[in-house]
């Protein structure tokens, strides 16, 4: 098994999939029961401690945006094999740890076959509140984006991170080709990774066109 870490909101150096491994053409697709056949939608377990009713709202949001979107198509459930921590535990099974700069961290879990990638796992792993790093100071839960730069806006985090279920990197020419829509529309899957956190940065709740293109064609 290769495991894939799609690492967002770090300061420094965005970490996509390292550009120089052979990376297959799509489809790559989730494979849940190891058939060989694609699946027509993937199960979010929004497990873990900390998990409230707005944060579910949030959750919920950032799927349903993948869902309508795009042909990824995930769901919430109540339990399952795929899940989305709150509780900034160890997050990869290679070792990589969920550094003190992390915000949310996705780990995709993928075995390379001859054209594709049975992507049998992600999970996706946040900071509890009282751990956020400096400068940021907390997530935001409403349903409005907050007007303070310190708060970090949670439904947007988390429809970045769904994005990297479906093995796309965080500045799109790395795995699907595509230019990003920078400037104020720099959000989502094409998103800039800084070390100010300002309002403008990592709070969109909608997905670009880069987004809804790259992930039908990789899904």
């Amino acid at each position: 098994m290769i495991v894939v870490a799609l690492c967002a909101f770090a300061s420094g150096s965005p970490s996509p999939v390292d550009a120089s491994h052979s990376v297959p053409s799509p489809p790559w697709y989730w494979d849940l029961g190891n058939d060989g056949d694609a699946d027509a939608a993937v199960p979010v377990d929004a497990a873990g401690s900390g998990w409230t009713s707005l944060a579910l709202d949030r959750l919920h949001g950032a799927i349903d945006e993948w869902a309508s979107g795009t042909d990824f198509d995930p769901y919430y459930v109540g339990s399952g094999s795929q899940k989305v921590y709150r509780d900034g535990t160890e997050p990869c099974e290679d070792g990589t740890g969920f550094e003190p700069e992390d915000v949310m961290v996705t780990c995709t879990y993928a075995t390379f076959r001859t054209t594709y990638w049975d992507i049998s796992g992600s999970d996706t792993y946040a900071q509890t509140d009282a751990h956020l790093p400096s400068p940021m100071v907390r997530f935001w839960y409403g349903a409005a984006h907050s007007s303070s730069e310190t708060d970090v806006d949670f439904q947007g985090t988390a429809t970045h991170e769904l994005g990297h279920w479906v093995l796309l990197g965080d500045l799109g020419p790395v795995l699907y080709g595509t230019s990003c829509n920078y400037g104020t529309g720099m959000y989502t899957m094409c998103g800039e990774l800084t070390s100010n956190f300002d309002e403008e940065s990592w709070r969109q709740r909608s997905l670009t066109s880069d987004d809804i293109n790259a992930a039908n064609a990789v899904y």
